[in-house]
């Protein structure tokens, strides 16, 4: 028997990934994406999550839980402040890929490291963080960089000089900090390799952790 999900893209290219995750953990996902890779670029010009963007969003969602899903996952750190008003315009659960690293992360230490490609996807994360943080009733201290240059590259195809990017600022953040969050799921392929980079602080990306997620709240809302 089949498990329709919903997932919300603002990135092409990491349609195919995240799906083929999903499948890790589901075996019998039956896909039902949504793909609007405008709202980044509106995000850049605007600076923050606009109306336009947050009823799109809200409709994307709809569209899907009428198509028969059985939760939607919202794949993109900038939109997911988004996930709560969703959530409360469908009967199905909407979770956010980037809440369950964020936890993880705030479990792990005081002191987080957050690293990101764009500055819309920053003021979302610590929001998240400060947000998570008062609910786990714990202090942290929380340490953020933009990678320059990283979504250029990522955007134009040049995944080399992405990575390259990406990878010196979280040598640089890890050499002072023993966590740091990568907070976009197309950063989490460098995560892979920075062990072998030799860096030793616990890093935290959205991808796994976000469909682990997907699956536990699948697997309660069948339970319950």
């Amino acid at each position: 028997m089949s498990v329709p999900v919903g997932f919300i893209f603002t990135v092409t290219g990491l349609v195919g990934q995240l799906v083929e995750l999903a499948k890790e953990y589901i075996p019998e996902l039956e896909t039902i994406a949504v793909v609007d890779d405008r709202i980044l670029d509106e995000l850049r010009h605007a600076g923050h999550i606009t109306e336009l963007i947050r009823a799109r969003v809200n409709g994307y969602v709809e569209c899907t839980a009428k198509a028969g899903a059985k939760a939607v996952l919202i794949t993109c750190s900038s939109i997911g402040a988004c996930a709560y008003e969703a959530s409360r315009l469908v009967k199905i659960p909407v979770v956010r890929i980037d809440q369950a690293m964020v936890d993880k992360a705030i479990s792990a230490g005081t002191d987080i490291g957050v690293l990101a490609t764009l500055s819309t996807t920053l003021k979302p994360t610590l929001d998240l963080i400060k947000e998570r943080a008062a609910l786990a009733g714990k202090e942290v201290r929380v340490h953020s960089s933009k990678c320059e240059g990283a979504f250029e590259a990522f955007k134009s195809g040049n995944l080399k000089m992405h990575d390259e990017i990406v990878m010196r600022e979280l040598s640089r953040m890890a050499s002072r900090l023993e966590v740091v969050l990568l907070a976009q799921a197309s950063m989490a392929r460098v995560a892979e390799s920075a062990k072998d980079a030799g860096i030793k602080a616990a890093i935290f990306t959205s991808p796994r952790l976000g469909i682990e997620s997907l699956s536990r709240t699948l697997l309660s809302k069948q339970n319950s």
